[in-house]
């Protein structure tokens, strides 16, 4: 029997997506096709929406929904916990360190300090490094595999500018009626690339300083063309036509609305509440986690 464990955040998870759409999904059925899953295939995924690395406050009780947002379980806790034998697990899929940073962080053209470049640092190698020597302890097998996935810029220079407006709406921030939106958008999109690049070489100096032949890091080769509101879209965006209201364009909208009201209910989680129903956008869409998915399977040669 073929193992695989899945750690990590919404990415990891796979964000509005239908289980068939996964990328874990698709290299599951990719390696029980191949010589590698002759004796079957199982797939053990702890990841979930919004999981950090690592949260010292965190009370690490599991969240009832993957597709809504909560930091706990914790990553670390995630490595701590999956059932399969340490001995019996393959393969690895590892994702996180943009929770830790924030995603409003990373929007935020006034959040200067700490620096972005200084928390994807912190995040993507430091916190990085010492989950994957949890990993590392926890999987004993020589031949095993462990496959960190990287980020993507989730808006670039050819984002459309009322795209991005309504990105930052989404997560409660509103550009007032006197900024220069240009310029606004611009920052947006500078940072949206600084966090994409810092966590890029964070996360591959990360694997390289546990020097262990079993760990990869695998680039997504996602463009500029492919961030949100971009002309060739690997992620979900929001409906942004007349009468639209910001409608999410993912398949598990209709399911998710229901998690979010039961998991954040009352007036005080209504910003909350508002950010669940459209948790979607800004993550992988089905040709999003193909990519992805294609990435892994040409490192794994299956």
């Amino acid at each position: 029997m073929y193992s695989i464990v899945v750690l990590g955040d919404s990415i990891a998870w796979g964000q509005g997506l239908l289980e068939a759409e996964k990328f874990a999904s698709l290299l599951k059925n990719a390696i029980a096709a191949s010589p590698l899953g002759a004796g079957g295939v199982q797939l053990e995924s702890l990841a979930h929406s919004g999981a950090v690395i690592d949260d010292p406050g965190g009370t690490g009780h599991p969240v009832p929904y993957g597709e809504v947002p909560d930091s706990v379980p914790t990553i670390m806790d995630q490595a701590a916990q999956f059932q399969t034998p340490g001995d019996q697990v393959d393969l690895v899929l590892v994702q996180g360190g943009i929770n830790d940073v924030g995603i409003k962080t990373i929007l935020n053209p006034l959040a200067l300090y700490p620096s972005l470049a200084g928390l994807a640092q912190a995040a993507c190698h430091d916190r990085m490094y010492y989950l994957l020597r949890r990993i590392q302890g926890r999987c004993t097998s020589p031949t095993a595999r462990v496959l960190v996935t990287g980020y993507y810029k989730i808006l670039s220079a050819l984002s459309d500018p009322l795209g991005v407006e309504r990105l930052l709406q989404h997560h409660g921030m509103h550009l007032p009626p006197f900024v220069d939106r240009a310029i606004v958008c611009g920052a947006i999109v500078d940072r949206c690339a600084e966090f994409y690049a810092a966590s890029e070489r964070a996360l591959a100096e990360a694997v390289y300083d546990i020097h262990d032949p079993r760990f990869t890091f695998v680039t997504n080769g996602f463009t500029d063309a492919n961030s949100a509101f971009a002309p060739d879209p690997l992620l979900f965006g929001l409906n942004l036509g007349p009468g639209g209201e910001l409608a999410p364009e993912d398949p598990m909208a209709g399911d998710r609305r229901p998690m979010c009201d039961q998991s954040l209910p009352g007036i005080l989680k209504l910003l909350d509440r508002e950010a669940c129903y459209r948790a979607s956008a800004g993550h992988p869409n089905p040709a999003g986690a193909a990519r992805y998915f294609t990435q892994l399977r040409a490192v794994l040669g299956v």
